[in-house]
């Protein structure tokens, strides 16, 4: 079972990985990054734990909270792996227009690119009401073929530009 310090090492590394990468080459990072990219992050950091630790027990976490308006529009996923909570993409909330979240999600910014954290003490749980949760393990066996294709191709490239840089 990996503990903090590992997960925050490879977490770090994953998303200073796709802060670098050439988007247009990666299918599951858009140009926008980190910006509506929390799942397919999530998934990518998912895919390298279980290449990492192919027995930990990982968690996609899907939450959402209320807009301006009252409206539950503001969507965002993470990872638990063990008791932590995982997230690395909460710094779109810096990056978004405040008229496009809550009062709540603004007054906390800045927010890091990487946190790593207990779960009874992370803020997601305070800011997104759980609406799913997903089990991720070795070989997603939930997940269909050709997601998982893109996966590993992504997985491969993005750990390959470092190999060249």
């Amino acid at each position: 079972m990996p503990n903090f310090r590992e997960i925050e090492r490879e977490a770090s590394r994953l998303r200073s990985l796709l802060n670098s990468c050439d988007k247009t080459r990666i299918k599951l990072v858009t140009p926008d990054f980190p910006v509506m990219n929390c799942k397919l992050s999530s998934m990518l950091l998912a895919y390298h734990f279980l290449k990492l630790w192919p027995k930990v027990k990982i968690i996609g976490v899907g939450g959402v909270c209320k807009d301006r308006s009252g409206n539950e529009t503001i969507s965002h996923y993470w990872l638990e792996v063990d008791r932590y909570c995982v997230d690395i993409t909460s710094d779109q909330y810096n990056i978004l227009s405040t008229k496009e979240l809550n009062d709540d999600i603004v007054y906390r910014r800045p927010y890091k690119s990487v946190r790593v954290s207990i779960k009874q003490h992370d803020l997601l749980y305070r800011l997104f009401r759980i609406s799913y949760r997903e089990e991720h393990t070795e070989g997603f066996p939930l997940i269909a073929e050709d997601f998982i294709e893109n996966m590993e191709l992504d997985y491969e490239q993005l750990f390959n530009q470092k190999l060249h840089t």
